[in-house]
């Protein structure tokens, strides 16, 4: 026992330090290490500027159109939100997670949903790992960028109802307390809810990869 709890210390003390420290083991320096073009292209020092002081302001805003960025931060998640100053009710919401390996390498889900409190639909959802010290999207870690509506759907449905559930609003949600990553369907009304199985799928995290969970 002893020797097993040493072993596993000393793994955490070289993933750490050292030349052999591992990249991305803390929430910020993968914040930073994030393409551009998936943080609304904003550049090092508005990170810097957002991650110091929690909110910015776009450049080039006007009295019609100012955008802001917020965010919010726990040990290892990130959510950004992404909305306008000057009335409009659209807006975005990303979420970062940073789930470990047995070896506390980490495993990064970048997930963003967009729209207004009535309509929303998931913008993009992709998997990350470090190689050569660089975060490269991975495709072998389970998780699908989006799930078709119509899983979620009851069988035996008409056209029309199939139709109308390919409508719906959809979301993510990251729940890193749990090792959860949750695909939604977005539904308001109780005839829309008939319709379906279930409005959300989860993926569970095994330290390993991401797995469907049952129903």
């Amino acid at each position: 026992m002893f020797k097993s709890r040493l072993l596993i210390f000393l793994v955490f003390l070289i993933c750490q330090t050292g030349p052999f420290r591992l990249k991305g083991q803390n929430l910020e320096e993968v914040f930073f290490d994030l393409p551009a073009e998936l943080l609304f292209d904003i550049n090092l020092a508005q990170r810097d500027s957002l991650w110091l002081q929690r909110i910015i302001t776009l450049p080039g805003g006007d009295s019609l159109e100012t955008e802001v960025i917020e965010i919010h931060t726990d040990s290892n998640y990130l959510s950004l939100n992404y909305y306008f100053t000057t009335g409009q009710s659209w807006g975005s919401n990303t979420q970062l997670a940073v789930f470990r390996k047995s070896d506390q390498s980490p495993v990064i889900v970048l997930a963003r949903y967009a729209g207004n409190f009535w309509i929303r639909d998931q913008v993009f959802l992709y998997t990350f790992e470090y190689q050569n010290e660089k975060l490269q999207r991975s495709a072998e870690l389970g998780l699908p960028e989006s799930i078709p509506a119509l899983e979620f759907a009851r069988g035996s449905l008409s056209e029309e109802a199939k139709s109308l559930i390919e409508g719906l609003s959809s979301s993510y949600d990251i729940r890193l307390e749990e090792g959860k990553v949750i695909y939604q369907l977005i539904t308001f009304r109780e005839e829309d809810r008939s319709l379906l199985k279930t409005e959300e799928i989860s993926y569970i995290w095994d330290g390993v990869r991401f797995r469907r969970q049952a129903f």
